[in-house]
């Protein structure tokens, strides 16, 4: 809370290079606080304590917040969301803020790992008991060899290595297993240099 007041010169007008430092301590904060927040939610899924309070959810009117949550951040990096659901009163169930986890890391994947007028295309379809829902991105994908290990903890594709964006390796580790808390499926299709389809089934009944 202290270094965002900083950054928004509430204590006084900072030169260029105090504003260079004050963003560098934010963006190395907030990546220690994802950190711990990650490690936090793999020690209760482990131990089987992760709560979670389920009821039925609207899928147009949570992927509509998220959208608005990472409005500025698409912005940033000339990416481009585009949504096809199915239905705009399909529903699922599950616990609200986990499901928002799941879709959010995806889609902050897919702006992450895209490149230069990046794109997101997300939908959704009824399948029987689930929805199933597809986020396919124009991205820098994930290389063929390495597509096995994608949701083991702490790994990184090889080919990310020179981008600026870090991370843990532990985002789609705890997405999996949340979609799996919540009764469903997740899995991908990928070509490295052309982009990657996450589908994630999430029940639509208790």
């Amino acid at each position: 809370g202290n270094i965002e007041m900083l950054a928004d010169e509430s204590f006084g007008i900072l030169n260029k290079g105090q504003h260079e430092l004050v963003e560098d301590i934010q963006i190395s904060t907030t990546r220690l606080i994802g950190m711990v927040n990650d490690m936090l939610d793999i020690t209760k899924i482990e131990q089987g304590k992760l709560d979670m309070v389920c009821e039925i959810i609207n899928v147009n009117d949570l992927f509509h917040s998220i959208i608005d949550d990472l409005a500025d951040y698409a912005k940033r990096h000339n990416f481009i969301i585009s949504t096809n659901l199915q239905d705009t009163n399909t529903t699922v169930f599950g616990d609200k803020i986990r499901v928002r986890q799941v879709f959010q890391n995806l889609i902050d994947n897919a702006i992450k790992y895209g490149r230069d007028s990046g794109l997101l295309h997300k939908s959704s379809c009824i399948e029987g008991d689930h929805v199933k829902f597809s986020f396919k991105d124009s991205g820098i994908g994930i290389p063929k060899q390495e597509q096995s290990s994608l949701f083991e903890r702490f790994y990184r594709a090889s080919n990310t290595a020179n981008l600026a964006s870090g991370g843990s390796g532990l985002g789609l580790y705890i997405v999996k297993s949340l979609v799996k808390e919540l009764g469903g499926d997740i899995w991908f299709e990928s070509e490295e240099n052309v982009g990657t389809t996450f589908f994630v089934t999430i029940p639509r009944t208790k």
